[in-house]
């Protein structure tokens, strides 16, 4: 299995039929993502003012999220006994949005991760930022408090379509000394508009939450796991991802959040690189049309004002006028045509503004003899 293979490269409908029903639900769709917005703003207040231990708060906030299109629901219960209130729960990753559906299902807390300010994070279910080597810690610490909350974790750090694989997952998470919940988390969305794609930001993907009709997240817990003896926290990792993926149906990889990055910036320079090469392409050609018309003229010079005009006849008419300065590549050998004068020789900055009217005025002839013919 191939890196790519993992993400989805275009948000849009893959299918021709998909298009045309996006196309007619284009209009419901933007008012609906008008009226959700001003929904989204009041449900980030009720987050605010209810504290997070309130259960009411809970069942407003999936009201609230139900009607901007978000719905979560549980396929099946854990076959082992409730978990302690201690634990921690580690899901695939497939949307920015994984943490809100799962804290409908499960209360949950989830450290930060998009660097928002302190009151969004609270308001969201999300502990306060750190750095990647302090999280072990910042988790472990938070555990240890009363009346903690689960703590929720992506291994795979950043999200994948969830259709094909897996990213390997992160082993600090399994180095901590509590239990483990994983949950497989798969969504459907109606009008194949993909749930986040390489390189998309978390404020695109959460526009097309508010834009589809809705979002339907289904949670599939699975029984709780613990660290054997004598099992390193890498085979821990290895063993609860494989849990996952089968539960799943998808394979695992030995991919890492960092070979998406890559990935996203090698396409980033290979877009850049086509650009730039279709650009050169096209200079090149509206050069040798210059030049058909004005041959003395230094292909530098042609070159650098087509830059500045992309434009084949107003190089022409700018380098004709004297508006552009060049020094002709004429073969000075040639000789000049003699020219009488009464009152002697003529002074060489004279022959040279006689000689520069005459290859304007041959410019001209060519310039007008290309543009007849073209119209021809």
């Amino acid at each position: 299995m191939e890196l790519g293979d993992l993400f989805d490269v275009s948000r849009y409908p893959a299918t021709f039929l998909g298009w045309i029903a996006m196309l007619l639900y284009l209009p419901v769709g933007i008012v609906l993502t008008v009226l959700r917005v001003f929904i989204a703003v009041h449900a980030l207040i009720v987050a605010c003012i209810l504290p997070q231990t309130a259960g009411v708060r809970k069942h407003v906030l999936r009201c609230m999220c139900t009607v901007l299109g978000i719905v979560a629901t549980q396929e099946k219960t854990s076959s082992q006994e409730e978990l302690e209130s201690k634990r921690l729960i580690v899901t695939n990753h497939v949307s920015v949005l994984d943490h809100l559906a799962v804290s409908f299902v499960f209360p949950c807390i989830k450290p930060a991760e998009w660097g928002l300010p302190w009151a969004l994070n609270w308001a969201m279910g999300f502990l306060p930022h750190a750095a990647e080597g302090n999280m072990s810690t910042l988790v472990e610490n938070y555990l240890h408090s009363e009346r903690s909350y689960p703590v929720l974790l992506h291994p795979e750090e950043v999200t994948t379509s969830g259709t094909k694989g897996m990213l390997k997952f992160k082993e600090w998470p399994f180095s901590l000394p509590f239990s483990v919940q994983p949950i497989a988390i798969s969504v459907n969305r109606p009008l194949q508009i993909a749930l986040s794609t390489l390189g998309s930001k978390w404020w695109s993907d959460i526009f097309w939450f508010l834009f589809v009709p809705y979002t339907h997240f289904k949670l599939r817990p699975l029984s709780v796991q613990r660290c054997l003896a004598e099992e390193v926290p890498r085979a821990f990792a290895d063993r609860v991802q494989g849990l996952l993926s089968e539960e799943l149906r998808v394979g695992v990889t030995d991919f890492s959040g960092a070979d998406k990055d890559e990935l996203w910036k090698k396409r980033l320079r290979a877009s850049e690189e086509a650009a730039l090469a279709s650009s050169n392409s096209s200079t090149e050609r509206m050069v040798r049309q210059v030049l058909e018309v004005l041959p003395t003229v230094p292909r530098s010079v042609i070159a650098q004002d087509l830059e500045r005009t992309r434009n084949v006849d107003e190089t022409i008419v700018r380098l004709l006028d004297g508006r552009v300065p060049y020094t002709s590549t004429e073969s000075p050998a040639q000789p000049s045509r003699p020219r009488a004068a009464k009152g002697g020789s003529k002074s060489q900055q004279q022959l040279y503004a006689e000689r520069k009217q005459e290859m304007i005025e041959t410019a001209r002839r060519r310039f007008l003899q290309k543009a007849a013919m073209t119209n021809e």
